[in-house]
């Protein structure tokens, strides 16, 4: 059985839609965990009356915690041999869970299996036959992706292109942090060894326009604190995760921050949290540009660019200018 979590949070708009492309899933064997995070909306009634009509659906209606919190909640309530998230205002195609769960039958020593990335929505879209491909990947060509040094056709930094054994993350709970899907998906890829991937794009996502990725990133106000500011802490915890002597990882993962940090500092500049990111940064630096420096798997080339856009922001301020101008 997989177990379906779905944290939800005044998405009445999307809900159903959302709700719908579980219960047409070709794969059937599913309990679907609705957690309903203190919507003020009608979202709460909606989970009400798919409970009543489907005997697989169930909700918990709770006070607001938070995304962290909600995935949480319905991880300690689940009791599929399987785990899969969905997020409330996207939808999936019909043979999504039946392709993941093949390919973790099919590939027993794959930890997880997981799809090619997302595409935008659209309603009238007639859904094609998916093909069972599947190809093998190792932990090396996980945590490459995660850093971005891989094909990004691959989300590998998401949760929701992702079926987990329950064995494999039983254990593991999402913090409430900025990026908290990153953090958990670090953690999981530490202790895999195989990946069943399927070279598909199953899940389909709406471009919310009251969603935070969608709110101007140049203007003073909190988004740039909670998008950015904060994420710098989430990826130098990643890096902190990485066993001292894996030099590769740890390369990889300082090499994601750093170019996280020129992002914040690049997008923080024009605001009042100009001063918190600098501060940020620095403490950062101060903890980690001796290991940039003396780790030997981090090309000489890299080293220098990062110190030429550290010390020189106009630099990186002349990049951005140019990827936007072409």
């Amino acid at each position: 059985m997989i177990s379906v979590i779905i944290p939800i949070y005044n998405v009445e708009k999307y809900l159903e839609s959302c709700l719908e492309s579980i219960v047409s899933q070709t794969y059937q064997d599913l309990e679907v965990l609705m957690i309903d995070d203190g919507s003020s909306d009608l979202s709460g009634e909606i989970c009400d009356q798919y409970c009543a009509k489907d005997k697989r659906f169930h909700v918990i209606h709770k006070k607001n915690e938070g995304i962290a919190a909600a995935r949480n909640d319905g991880m300690d309530r689940a009791k599929g041999e399987f785990f899969y998230f969905i997020d409330s205002d996207d939808y999936i195609h019909p043979q999504t869970l039946e392709v993941l769960s093949q390919a973790l039958v099919d590939n027993e020593k794959a930890d997880f299996s997981m799809m090619y990335g997302k595409k935008s929505c659209r309603h009238d879209e007639v859904f094609p036959t998916v093909q069972n491909d599947v190809i093998a990947l190792g932990q090396q060509d996980m945590m490459r992706g995660l850093f971005g040094t891989s094909d990004q056709e691959i989300q590998y930094q998401a949760i929701w292109n992702k079926l987990f054994r329950r064995s494999l993350i039983e254990d593991l709970r999402f913090k409430d942090i900025v990026a908290e899907d990153v953090e958990f998906i670090m953690n999981v890829y530490l202790r895999s060894n195989i990946v069943a991937l399927i070279p598909q794009e199953m899940y389909i996502y709406y471009q919310r326009p009251d969603s935070i990725t969608h709110q101007d990133t140049n203007t003073s106000n909190q988004i740039v604190r909670e998008r950015f500011i904060h994420n710098l802490d989430t990826y130098y915890q990643i890096y902190t995760y990485i066993p001292e002597d894996n030099k590769l990882y740890k390369a990889w993962s300082l090499w994601k921050l750093y170019k996280r940090i020129f992002n914040v500092r690049f997008y923080a500049n024009p605001t009042e949290f100009k001063a918190v990111a600098k501060e940020t940064i620095h403490c950062i630096r101060e903890k980690t540009w001796g290991q940039v420096m003396s780790n030997p798997m981090i090309p000489m080339s890299q080293k220098w660019i990062i110190r030429l856009l550290y010390f020189f922001p106009s630099l990186y301020q002349l990049m951005m200018w140019k990827n936007t101008h072409v």
